[in-house]
């Protein structure tokens, strides 16, 4: 009987805990005669998962400081690896842990190394700023002790290749499991929807920068999940454009009501900089309705196929206004972008996945 190890102790909400969950799931379904120790943040979490073969341990301190996230990493999960004999460790959140196991995998998802810092952000999020830098350095501790490194992207699979000078990489696209949702509701026409949240690397202030050039004449309006009660940027965001007719500040929505919205507006927007995946851009890709998105590789890749895209260069608010107004009118020309392939080593799917990994 395997044993392995699932580590995700910083995984507490978002896409990165659905992928989590789909992992473990798929995992009991793919191996029967396995053995799974999955270290998590808290119990609570992952209540609706459970098997006779699948062991809990909750690290609630993991997440309290970053001096506590390298000493589990680094110090902990070493202590813990030597009495547990495992087959193979799996890390789903970047760090590569320095622990004692027949085989190491990292699941990198944070694109956050490869981001490229504009000036003016330095000084609005430097947090942010300091987080790029950081995290660079983290990917690249124990990296080469890794049998794969396992990304979101192929665009990602070039960038690690290019920083960290390794070549065994697993291209697997995540598939997060939805309900069915009906989207047949009323279309509003000229309602715009970006759900976006609190980071300069989401890149909304070019979209109020177009909104604010909008005639008076045209029909359009913006929904922005915002309010300013999110922290001091998003605070400087609305405080400077709330006076713009076309933006509407609805701040943060439940993950249904999201969905609601979807049904509801005429295009999807996304000029994010900054992306793992984009999961809105493949929820919303089910409506069959238009999206405006960044011309970013994330974007094309999550994209791929889809007939009713146009990319926009993120940096100009300019051609935001523009697109927006001529789909508005019935006049937009969509991007034809033909379907790709991906190059091996590629996972469509968690059996693809763990069939790379020999379980």
């Amino acid at each position: 009987m395997k044993r392995i190890v699932i580590s995700g102790v910083n995984i507490v909400s978002g896409g990165m805990l659905s992928v989590y969950k789909d992992c473990l799931r798929e995992m009991l379904c793919y191996c029967q005669d396995i053995e799974i120790v999955a270290l998590v943040h808290d119990l609570k979490l992952f209540e609706e998962i459970e098997d006779i073969r699948l062991t809990y341990r909750a690290y609630p301190k993991a997440k309290s400081s970053w001096l506590q996230r390298c000493y589990h990493e680094y110090v902990l999960f070493h202590r813990l690896s030597k009495t547990l004999h495992v087959d193979l460790w799996l890390s789903m959140h970047d760090m590569t842990p320095y622990v004692k196991a027949d085989q190491q995998v990292v699941y990198c998802h944070n694109t956050s190394p490869f981001y490229k810092i504009s000036f003016t952000e330095i000084f609005r999020d430097w947090k942010f700023t300091l987080f790029v830098l950081f995290y660079r350095y983290l990917y690249r501790i124990n990296l080469h002790r890794n049998a794969y490194v396992i990304v979101q992207q192929n665009w990602m699979r070039e960038e690690f290749r290019r920083i960290f000078s390794i070549s065994n990489i697993i291209v697997a696209n995540p598939r997060i499991k939805t309900k069915k949702k009906d989207f047949s509701s009323h279309v509003r026409e000229g309602q715009f929807l970006y759900p976006v949240t609190p980071h300069t690397y989401k890149n909304v202030e070019i979209l109020c920068k177009a909104a604010s050039r909008f005639e008076e004449k045209m029909e359009i309006q913006i929904v922005l999940t915002l309010d300013g009660s999110e922290g001091s940027y998003a605070k400087d965001i609305v405080r400077k454009y709330r006076d713009v007719p076309s933006l509407k500040f609805v701040g943060r929505q439940t993950r249904e009501r999201i969905f609601e919205l979807y049904a509801e507006c005429e295009a999807l927007l996304f000029p994010s900089r900054l992306e793992s995946w984009g999961m809105p851009l493949s929820e919303f890709m089910e409506t069959g309705k238009p999206i405006l998105a960044a011309d970013l590789p994330y974007a094309h890749e999550v994209l791929d196929g889809y007939q009713q895209v146009k990319f926009l260069d993120p940096l100009h608010a300019e051609v935001w206004n523009e697109a927006m107004q001529d789909l508005v009118r019935g006049t937009l020309k969509f991007d034809y972008i033909p379907k790709s392939s991906i190059k091996e080593p590629y996972a469509q799917n968690w059996n693809q996945l763990f069939s790379l990994l020999q379980l």
